[in-house]
C-alpha cells in the first residue's frame, strides 16, 4: 500500500521555483560573444591593443589538484540558490590543472532541502566542466569549455523512511565557468565569483598532495 504525502505539491512548487535560476560555477557565461574590427590597425592602436592571453600566459602556480573547502562550497550554494533550507549535505568540488587544461568537478555531491528538523528531500549531483585556461591581469580565464550536469535519485526522507520522489523531479542547471580575479600561493587558491544579485563570493581551494 502506497503512502500519500499531502504536502508534496507545495514542496514541488517550492523546488521548481529554483529551476529558473542558472547556477554558474563561476560568475558570467562561458560563451561570450566576440566582435571583429574591420578598421585597419594603426601604430597607435597597435601600441594600446590588449593581446588575448594564451596558454603560454599561464601562472605557474596553477597546476595540480585543488579541493574547495566546505565553508566555501556552502557559501557558494547559498548565493546561487538563496533558499535557507538548501545546502550540500555531502561531497566536494575539485579543480585540477594539467598543463593548459583544467577540470572542475563535483565528487560525491548530495544536494538537500530541509523540510523541517527531521524531514528532508535530497538528490545526487554530478557536475563537470573542462577546457583550457590562461591568466592575465590577476584574472583566470577559462576557454573552450564543455560542461555537463546530472541530478539523479531525488527522494524524500519523512518520519524515518525514504520515499521515492513523486512525479517529475526538479531540474537544476549548472553553467560553465568564466573569468574571475584570483590569488594563488603554495597551498591556497582563491577565485572571486558572484552568485545571484551579483553577490561577491570568494571560492577557496586547498592544494592536494
Amino acid at each position: 500500500m502506497k503512502r500519500t504525502v499531502r504536502f508534496i505539491p507545495i514542496l514541488l512548487a517550492l523546488v521548481l521555483a529554483t529551476t529558473a535560476c542558472s547556477l554558474p560555477f563561476l560568475a558570467g557565461s562561458g560563451e561570450e560573444a566576440t566582435q571583429e574590427s574591420t578598421v585597419a590597425p594603426t601604430a597607435e592602436t597597435m601600441e594600446t591593443a590588449i593581446v588575448a592571453p594564451t596558454a603560454s600566459d599561464r601562472d605557474a602556480c596553477l597546476q595540480g589538484n585543488w579541493v574547495m573547502d566546505h565553508e566555501s562550497v556552502q557559501e557558494l550554494m547559498a548565493t546561487l540558490i538563496p533558499m535557507p533550507t538548501f545546502h550540500v549535505q555531502e561531497g566536494i568540488l575539485t579543480m585540477q590543472f594539467d598543463g593548459a587544461n583544467y577540470t572542475y568537478a563535483s565528487d560525491g555531491f548530495v544536494l538537500r532541502i530541509d523540510m523541517d528538523a527531521s524531514n528532508f528531500m535530497e538528490a545526487s549531483a554530478n557536475l563537470l566542466a573542462e577546457g583550457t585556461f590562461s591568466t592575465a591581469n590577476d584574472e583566470i580565464l577559462f576557454n573552450n569549455t564543455s560542461s555537463s550536469s546530472e541530478i539523479t535519485g531525488w527522494r524524500i526522507y519523512m518520519n524515518g523512511t525514504y520515499l521515492d520522489y513523486p512525479g517529475t523531479p526538479p531540474t537544476l542547471i549548472f553553467g560553465s565557468p568564466a573569468s574571475g580575479v584570483y590569488t594563488c600561493s603554495a597551498d591556497i587558491l582563491t577565485v572571486s565569483t558572484e552568485g545571484t544579485a551579483n553577490t561577491p563570493t570568494p571560492m577557496v581551494f586547498h592544494r592536494q598532495p
